[in-house]
């Protein structure tokens, strides 16, 4: 779904005031769309700010500059919903209903802004003006190509740009070993070309981990790593004394699903964390098992084939009870080819 040219005609009146947002806790994708896109309308003369609804994690600082985000917090939660008020253009980036946005979602709803929606989930709940939207993509990178690609600008893209866009594809796609396409590695080869260091990119992702990340990663696998190999599910049940034990982030997190998925004889890998008020999840599956039906259905998420997510609103130890019950579905998922 796209309508480019009443955007382009809307966009080139004048230069106009940008706003871009992302979904809370927002990954590499979500980051790396973001920057390249706002980087990409700045060549174009306008004026951007990329809002957060929470902070960048540790493994994702090396990739923005401090003046071109503004994440919320208490402190400044008035110059949030300010930018947001006055923006003429809102990007929704990689999400594609409001309850991603968490504690910005009641100033994007209400903004008089335009609103773009450039996203590759599935199922948009949002209203939007123009969108460049296909749950087909494997990254909603790939779709900040395409839009470049579709309004002629190629010519404008440079490695600050090309950053963004690869960041987004290389972890969207588990280091192109899931949902890439013959575009994808296209666009990374072009990249290439282009100068992009891309060894140094994946070793800020994959390789700078802090001593508190690495131990508790291994207290993780010999502790808290369960198997079910009946119905081939590997889960992680991590509480939040777990989490306040080693002191680590949010995205000290991120990989850690990716673990169980890779022991042999296992299909499917989940991760359960426990927050404040509710337990989170994350799925992800073999190329054969389709995971997002499940997420949607029983624990109020959703996502992708092979990567998705969910919630449940309650504490840890009923979360994990709850999904011991539901295991036997997961068997009935359908299978992708």
């Amino acid at each position: 779904m796209t309508n480019t040219d009443e955007y382009l005609r809307w966009l080139a009146q004048k230069s106009r005031n940008i706003v871009l947002t992302t979904h809370h806790n927002p990954d590499a994708d979500a980051i790396g769309s973001s920057l390249a896109l706002s980087r990409y309308l700045q060549k174009k003369g306008h004026q951007t700010l990329i809002i957060l609804p929470n902070e960048l994690p540790n493994y994702l600082q090396w990739i923005a500059q401090p003046q071109e985000f503004l994440a919320q917090t208490p402190h400044n939660t008035a110059i949030c919903e300010k930018a947001i008020t006055d923006a003429e253009l809102i990007f929704c980036v990689d999400f594609s209903t409001y309850s991603r946005l968490q504690g910005i979602e009641q100033y994007v709803k209400n903004a008089t802004a335009k609103i773009f929606l450039l996203d590759h989930h599935l199922s948009p709940n949002m209203r939007f003006d123009f969108s460049h939207w296909n749950p087909n993509a494997p990254a909603s990178a790939e779709l900040v190509y395409e839009l470049i690609e579709n309004v002629g600008d190629l010519h404008l893209l440079d490695t600050t740009i090309a950053e963004g866009i690869y960041a987004g594809l290389l972890t969207d796609t588990s280091s192109f070993k899931h949902a890439s396409t013959p575009k994808t590695h296209e666009i990374v080869a072009k990249f290439i070309t282009l100068g992009l260091n891309t060894a140094q990119i994946h070793q800020h992702i994959y390789e700078t981990n802090s001593l508190a990340k690495l131990q508790f990663t291994g207290f993780a696998l010999q502790h808290k790593l369960h198997t079910l190999p009946n119905q081939k599910i590997a889960y992680f049940d991590i509480s939040q004394q777990d989490i306040e034990k080693f002191g680590i982030t949010w995205g000290d997190t991120e990989g850690l699903v990716d673990y169980a998925l890779s022991l042999e004889g296992i299909d499917i890998g989940v991760i359960l964390i426990e927050k404040e008020d509710h337990t989170k999840f994350s799925f992800r599956s073999a190329n054969h098992v389709a995971i997002d039906g499940v997420a949607r259905q029983y624990f109020n998420g959703g996502g992708h084939a092979h990567a998705a997510g969910g919630k449940l609103f309650m504490p840890l130890r009923d979360a994990v009870a709850y999904f011991l019950e539901k295991t036997s579905v997961f068997e009935t998922e359908k299978v992708v080819s």
